[in-house]
């Protein structure tokens, strides 16, 4: 593939395909031989591509199921155990909402919903909170509700800068 990385560089680089995961943003997943790993490639970035003549032996363990799982969007890291919490204004919303494959969601007394699941990409995670407002509420970890407090505060603070 010939792949524009962020400084708007073309690179070209040969990979292994194994998937596709589709979200917000659409990315390969790839087994990148040169560095030894599994890479995400963001498809609106492949600029060309060319199916070689040659046979890859793909990783057997690798799963792709799973690892979409161990992240929110395509954000890899260590999986947190998150759990919100949502006004009742908004349960029916949020009952027909997908946030992750690993979701429960319960019904509290209150009339509110309670989301748990098990992702990393904290930043992913917070960011799409932005769009409930106030009507969410992060119970656990604590480490999601400090990122979610921190980009709070930086965002407030672009504001009043301008």
């Amino acid at each position: 593939i010939n792949y524009e990385k962020g400084n708007k560089e073309i690179q070209a680089c040969n990979v292994h395909p194994y998937g596709v995961i589709y979200g917000e943003k659409h990315f390969l997943i790839a087994y990148n031989p040169e560095r030894k790993a599994i890479r995400l490639y963001n498809l609106t970035k492949i600029k060309s591509l060319k199916v070689l003549d040659e046979y890859f032996d793909r990783d057997e363990s690798f799963n792709l199921s799973e690892y979409s799982n161990n992240s929110f969007g395509v954000y890899q890291e260590e999986p947190l155990n998150v759990v919100l919490q949502f006004d009742k204004s908004i349960a029916e919303d949020v009952k027909n909402f997908h946030f992750h494959p690993t979701q429960k969601m319960k019904d509290q007394k209150d009339g509110s919903v309670k989301v748990e699941f098990t992702a990393g990409g904290s930043l992913a995670i917070c960011w799409h909170l932005f769009k409930w407002g106030k009507l969410v509420k992060i119970i656990k970890p604590v480490s999601l509700k400090t990122i979610y407090k921190n980009l709070l505060t930086e965002a407030t603070e672009s504001i009043k800068n301008k």
